[in-house]
């Protein structure tokens, strides 16, 4: 008969910037004791909420891993995978499931020119922060990333001070 398909664990947390790998280690014992994987077949499916999603489809050229490319999953949502196992001629099949959380990336807030600057008293001062990213979306930045940036300024030497004497211009 078909061997059960083993998983690792029941709960996978991936980020959406990761990707996701699951391999599964099916087998049919033969007459003389002997476990086989060859002639297997291996069907994925992923589903949300009960839902099957038609586009997270394996891009691995061997049937019983799978394997999503980065950001084809959504950030903060739980899906199930599951692998259904038969072998040829045999009408008995074998299936195992894991939960899989995609958890959220962090914003990463960049200044353009570095995080220290020295400048004159009253004189301009650019802030570039359009660079900032969301590890979560790929190729935006900044606005484009739906990002809203809050600025705020103090003076701290040659002692500290919460008003700002300097004009600020935010890009």
């Amino acid at each position: 008969g078909l061997g059960d398909v083993y998983k690792r664990q029941a709960l996978r947390t991936v980020s959406r910037k990761d990707g996701l790998s699951l391999a599964s280690a099916a087998f049919v014992s033969t007459c003389d004791g002997k476990k086989s994987s060859s002639g297997l077949s291996y069907k994925w499916s992923v589903f949300n909420n009960d839902v099957q999603q038609l586009t997270a489809v394996s891009v691995s050229k061997d049937n019983s891993r799978f394997l999503l490319p980065a950001f084809t999953l959504n950030a903060g949502m739980f899906y199930q995978v599951s692998v259904s196992v038969s072998a040829p001629g045999n009408t008995q099949a074998s299936s195992a499931s894991v939960q899989v959380f995609v958890q959220r990336g962090s914003i990463m807030a960049t200044i353009k020119d570095g995080s220290a600057r020295t400048v004159r008293v009253s004189s301009l001062l650019v802030l570039d922060a359009s660079s900032s990213s969301d590890e979560d979306l790929l190729g935006v930045t900044g606005s484009g990333a739906g990002l809203q940036f809050s600025w705020s300024c103090y003076q701290t030497a040659p002692v500290f001070d919460t008003s700002c004497v300097l004009s600020l211009i935010h890009i």
